[in-house]
């Protein structure tokens, strides 16, 4: 291999390092639902029409007071279930329902969350600016 080559492939790995991605992130997610049985989940990141749809919807979870400000979520029931279901894929590639996110433990639901959240890139700032009406 010669040292222009090698120059060569060092830029492009730089411009690739910087650049902005194109495609979905993904992470592989190693899920026990029945002890000793491991089930391999994907957690993918939203398309923007699919995060401004979620958006949507838990903007209308979250109540007014009388002078029309927000005054907190009026609704959990389903909150974190709703965001998992747009991200998450089973070992078949399809989306896991909402129903059966529901029916798994707490824990469980609340660390996919967390990793959803973080794959769309979702702060806590993005979530404040959700309360806004």
């Amino acid at each position: 291999m010669s040292d222009t080559n090698e120059a060569t492939n060092g830029e492009a790995t730089e411009k690739t390092k910087n650049a902005l991605k194109g495609y979905r992130k993904r992470k592989k997610v190693p899920i026990e639902l029945e002890e000793g049985v491991v089930r391999e989940f994907l957690v993918q990141e939203m398309l923007g029409g699919e995060r401004q749809q979620w958006q949507k919807r838990q903007r209308a979870r979250y109540g007014v007071d009388y002078q029309g400000q927000p005054a907190g979520i009026a609704d959990f029931e389903g909150m974190e279930a709703d965001l998992i279901s747009c991200c998450l894929l089973d070992e078949n590639g399809k989306a896991v329902p909402k129903g059966i996110v529901q029916g798994w433990p707490s824990s469980l639901q609340s660390a996919l969350y967390q990793i959803c959240l973080s794959i769309n890139s979702v702060s806590e700032k993005d979530q404040e600016k959700l309360k806004v009406t």
